[in-house]
């Protein structure tokens, strides 16, 4: 999760990346030696000019970070494993749209979906998960939000694996889907073309 980590700091890193560049900019413009006519004129202009277009400049970036930061956030979880000892990572379930209090709690919350998911039960993970940087996106309603994406990869074929075998050889994935307004989950399996059939929780 560590490119997730550094969102959290870009601001940081722009302002400190312009803050070079305008230094070598400005230090290059000004002339050594005998200052020449266009330097008398208007050239010493530059520097209070330059300052101030990137303070404006870090300003604008600033708001544009502050107004992604208050966007509603979303998240989608997908769980993976291997079967019978391939080398290949395959979907078993996925999370869609769910709605996401904050960053930091990513990793509990997918950990979490994940076990309501497997009725309830304990998963085993490996502890490293794989996230992709966040997007901005539209609603239905128009809305903007962002969408993070978590990947969960289990050390084990689950119970669920054990129980839906038939399904995930047709290249069904379980899939919760968070409805914008809905507070419970459309659930149904979903294959890589979009098709979808019902699916009912099992009970223990």
């Amino acid at each position: 999760m560590h490119r997730l980590n550094f969102l959290r700091n870009k601001f940081v890193f722009i302002q400190i990346a312009v803050f070079i560049v305008v230094s070598v900019l400005v230090i290059g413009l000004v002339p050594l030696g005998e200052t020449p006519n266009w330097w008398k004129s208007w050239g010493s202009l530059i520097i209070p000019l330059t300052i101030l277009s990137t303070a404006l400049l870090i300003g604008f970036v600033g708001l544009f970070f502050e107004w992604e930061d208050n966007l509603e956030k979303r998240l989608n979880v997908s769980f993976k494993y291997k079967k019978d000892g391939r080398n290949e990572w395959i979907d078993c379930m996925q999370c869609k749209n769910v709605y996401l209090a904050s960053e930091s709690d990513i990793r509990a919350w997918g950990q979490q979906l994940g076990q309501q998911m497997n009725n309830n039960q304990r998963l085993n993970f490996y502890p490293f998960m794989d996230g992709d940087l966040p997007e901005i996106k539209k609603s239905e309603s128009g809305e903007s939000y962002k969408l993070y994406d978590l990947k969960i990869y289990l050390t084990k074929e689950e119970k669920f694996i054990e129980e839906n075998q038939y399904e995930l050889a047709q290249g069904n994935i379980l899939t919760w889907e968070q409805k914008e307004n809905e507070k419970d989950f459309e659930r149904v399996w979903r294959d890589a073309k979009g098709n979808e059939k019902p699916y009912s929780l099992k009970t223990k």
